[in-house]
């Protein structure tokens, strides 16, 4: 279940659909082992924020 909730919150991200993409990375790390690629793809999805032009 996390492998497919990773890859709905990197297809969400790609789309530009932040808010979606955030819920299934948070999903996909509950099922991740911390530390693991998977699991640093789905946290920086979780970090990642707009920038903001000045």
């Amino acid at each position: 279940m996390a492998q497919a909730s990773l890859a709905s919150a990197e297809a969400y991200f790609y789309e530009g659909r932040l808010a979606l993409a955030k819920v299934q990375a948070k999903r996909a790390k509950e099922g991740l082992i911390n530390g693991t690629p998977n699991w640093i793809r789905a946290d920086d999805i979780l970090a990642f924020q707009v920038p903001r032009s000045n």
